[in-house]
């Protein structure tokens, strides 16, 4: 390189000639060791990696679908799925929904309702109008694939809808539905006593579910199971299947005698209208930087070798610690992905990465629990106010009562709550 002493007119006149194709070329055909080193790093790392790794989801070239949507193919999506809500109520013709079980059907009873809520008050999104005819739209859907495929395995299956909305002007999206299903509604909001150091942002939810719970178990006092969709959610076409699944699991038969009134939270996955931004995990940066390593090591030595010193020996140390680096970024990018996504594989049933993706979770609660959620003389509910699991499993010890859990994500772990241990005990039950 010029000593910093060289004048301006010098250090202009290098740095045409550096970037002359000319001079650069003759420069980069000196050394072939060097020359076949680069290219071969440029073509693994900028060419091959990402065509092979573009689709694993584990790798460091991996850029979710989601990301590459515009608002525009968002609204398009939305769209698509309201006019096939509103062409499903059309099909309808007035007529209520129904599903008509098979003579003689012998299957559990369910009763699912669909929580419309005001989400100003969650510090989220705010309400979208076309969200519940999306979730309405795609678990009738799931109930009547599940009706056709299976010829009807629920005894009885009942949708209605819970509208918890406080504002006048959004009922109108639920009243759309009044004409194909039970919807239940809320004149008044409850007044919850405030656990300390809560707010009613966090809390409002839970007493929307605990509403509507209650309203659901009044509406349908035959239900054997009740489940709770929020309305910003989507059912994937095997939703109804996988909850009878659940139902009919070993542990909810040996468990699930005349005493327990059998009452299950659903969650199904993210809504798709949501843009969810993936974090880089350590082993992906672990992959970046062995990927920038070996490309900045090349990059180095054919700068080196070129500029600085054109009779550049390397030594066999160089050359080896340089393979070996190169061998290891390479099984990184390739290996890594490809084991986690087989691993990931066998052990899931459902594929999050779809949009209408769903992931279960089920709290089955005996049936003097029911006066904890609904209130009883008008005492509040120990369970409107900020509860979760814990404060589940501590009011189900202070009754003297098992809490039976199915969950969490994906059936794959079924687990017995203690009233006494609180603590999950036979996740491995369920073969």
């Amino acid at each position: 390189p010029p000593a910093s002493g060289q004048p301006a007119s010098m250090q202009l006149k290098l740095a045409r000639a550096l970037f002359t194709a000319r001079i650069v070329w003759r420069n980069f055909s000196r050394g072939l060791p060097i020359r076949v080193m680069l290219l071969q790093v440029l073509v693994t790392f900028c060419v091959l990696l990402p065509l092979l790794c573009a689709g694993l989801p584990h790798s460091a070239y991996y850029w979710p679908g989601d990301l590459r949507k515009t608002n525009f193919h968002l609204r398009n999506e939305d769209e698509r799925r309201v006019a096939q809500g509103n062409s499903y109520i059309a099909a309808l013709k007035g007529q209520r929904w129904a599903y008509l079980p098979d003579e003689g059907a012998k299957g559990p009873r369910l009763a699912v309702a669909v929580l419309a809520v005001d989400r100003n008050n969650r510090r989220i999104d705010a309400y979208q109008p076309h969200y519940l005819t999306q979730t309405l739209h795609s678990l009738l859907a799931s109930a009547d694939r599940d009706k056709r495929l299976y010829g009807g395995r629920f005894r009885s299956l009942q949708v209605a809808v819970c509208n918890a909305e406080q504002q006048p002007h959004r009922f109108a999206e639920a009243k759309r539905w009044e004409q194909a299903l039970p919807v239940l509604s809320r004149q008044h909001p409850p007044e919850l006593p405030l656990p300390v150091s809560a707010s009613a942002s966090r809390c409002r939810p839970k007493a929307d579910w605990a509403w509507c719970l209650g309203a659901l178990a009044a509406a349908s006092p035959d239900a054997d199971w009740l489940a709770v969709v929020e309305d910003d959610q989507l059912a994937r076409l095997d939703a109804v299947s996988a909850l009878h699944d659940i139902m009919d699991s070993k542990l909810a038969r040996r468990y699930g005698d005349q005493r327990l009134a059998r009452v299950g939270l659903v969650h199904l996955h993210s809504p798709a209208s949501e843009l969810r931004y993936r974090w880089l995990d350590a082993g992906t940066w672990l992959e970046l930087m062995l990927i920038g390593g070996c490309i900045g090591g090349a990059c180095f030595m054919l700068y080196y070798r070129m500029f600085c010193n054109p009779m550049l020996f390397l030594p066999n140390l160089c050359l080896a610690s340089f393979l070996f680096i190169y061998s290891l970024a390479v099984a990184v990018a390739v290996g890594r992905p490809n084991w986690l996504a087989a691993r990931h594989a066998l052990t899931r049933i459902y594929s999050l990465d779809e949009p209408l993706s769903a992931n279960f979770s089920a709290v089955l609660l005996p049936r003097q629990s029911q006066l904890l959620l609904n209130g009883s003389g008008g005492r509040a509910s120990p369970l409107t106010g900020c509860w979760g699991a814990e404060q589940v499993d501590a009011a189900m010890r202070s009754a003297g009562r098992r809490v039976l859990a199915v969950y969490p994500s994906l059936l794959r772990h079924v687990g017995l709550y203690s009233a006494h241990s609180g603590g999950l005990l036979a996740p491995h039950l369920l073969d």
